[in-house]
């Protein structure tokens, strides 16, 4: 369970989240998506939100997704 003292539990998610995050279109390859996450500064991401041409979400990759693929 989570330790005693973690106040993050009592923020909203408006103040932990990604506003801007990083995305990918479902037309490119899984190779893109995984360099898309590698190259994230300042550190590595491990979920890519999918968008339509509208910059909509449409679905999530996830680096487990890759490594279950073989990509990784």
């Amino acid at each position: 369970g989570l330790e005693h003292g973690h106040d993050f539990l009592d923020k909203k998610v408006t103040a932990l989240m990604t506003a801007a995050p990083r995305t990918i279109t479902a037309d490119k390859l899984a190779a893109q998506a995984l360099s898309i996450m590698e190259k994230n500064k300042p550190r590595p991401i491990t979920v890519l939100p999918v968008v339509d041409k509208n910059n909509r979400a449409i679905g999530i990759i996830h680096l487990t997704d890759l490594l279950r693929q073989g990509v990784v």
